[in-house]
């Protein structure tokens, strides 16, 4: 359980409720620590590793020129959805193309221009309000206007049941991070996956930035929650967002849990996501 809590406080496993288990999704955030200090990236966490963990200088989680993985996989996604990378250039390796790409980025949305994805480029990509490029703005209009017309055509409650039925379907599904289906998710990408099978429109956006989508109702109170809301939570050692599970009633939400490694079906209303409830949202209405 220390182990997945610190992981989490660095920012290489996402926010869940810790457990003691050591399944894949652990595994994998080792291996991102273990990429982002140089050291052999086996996965096991062994003295070397767990010292540096939890040492003062443990490093937190950042992309840069160099690195591989599905989280760069999935970054470069969301570079293609903005128009600053090609759909060709997705290889999952941060190389010069990345680079260039992140540049663009920053420049057209006002950061400091150093092509590493850090902090306040991350908060920005997965921003409801990031910037496009010039060329992708049409694009993504028309794109809008195609997913209000398909919601139009349907009821609220026939979506809110197909949101959920995607969400049921996804349940013991491997929890990989930065994945968004069809058949491997983090707790986003399953949000984002779910919604769109219900005709919602949304970018690729993480917890946080699905949380900022102002169309879409807020609700305060866990109690006031209804089939279908967006569930979003904090944990323990951090007031930020970092963790969002799909509302299906009765008490249950449905999410991909990184703690237990795929996407499960449990109580939203124990302890624990009691006192980390932050907000609510609601895309269907």
């Amino acid at each position: 359980m220390a182990l997945q809590k610190r992981l989490m406080e660095l920012g290489y496993l996402a926010i869940d409720e810790p457990t003691s288990y050591f399944g894949n999704a652990t595994e994998a955030a080792v291996k991102l620590f273990q990429r982002q200090h140089e050291l052999q990236q086996d996965g096991i966490c062994g003295v070397e590793t767990l010292a540096m963990i939890n040492g003062e200088d443990a490093k937190p989680y950042v992309m840069t020129e160099g690195a591989e993985g599905n989280d760069i996989e999935s970054f470069q996604e969301q570079l293609v959805e903005l128009g600053y990378l090609e759909s060709n250039q997705v290889t999952g390796y941060y190389g010069t193309d990345t680079v260039k790409a992140v540049i663009k980025f920053q420049n057209r949305n006002h950061l400091t221009k150093d092509g590493k994805a850090g902090e306040k480029t991350l908060e920005a990509i997965n921003s409801p309000d990031a910037r496009v490029s010039y060329t992708k703005e049409q694009e993504i209009i028309a794109e809008k206007k195609r997913q209000a017309a398909l919601a139009r055509a349907s009821s609220a409650e026939g979506r809110i049941d197909k949101l959920i039925s995607a969400a049921k379907k996804q349940v013991g599904d491997p929890y990989i991070l930065g994945k968004s289906g069809p058949d491997s998710f983090d707790c986003s990408g399953l949000v984002v996956y779910c919604l769109r099978q219900a005709n919602v429109y949304t970018r690729r956006l993480n917890a946080a930035g699905l949380s900022k989508t102002t169309s879409w109702t807020k609700i305060s109170d866990l109690d006031n929650v209804k089939r279908g809301d967006l569930l979003f939570f904090k944990s323990d050692e951090s007031s930020a967002i970092g963790h969002v599970g799909i509302y299906i009633g009765g008490g249950e939400m449905i999410d991909a849990s990184s703690a237990n490694g795929k996407v499960v079906r449990r109580s939203a209303k124990s302890n624990y996501w009691r006192r980390n409830f932050v907000v609510a949202r609601r895309p269907i209405e």
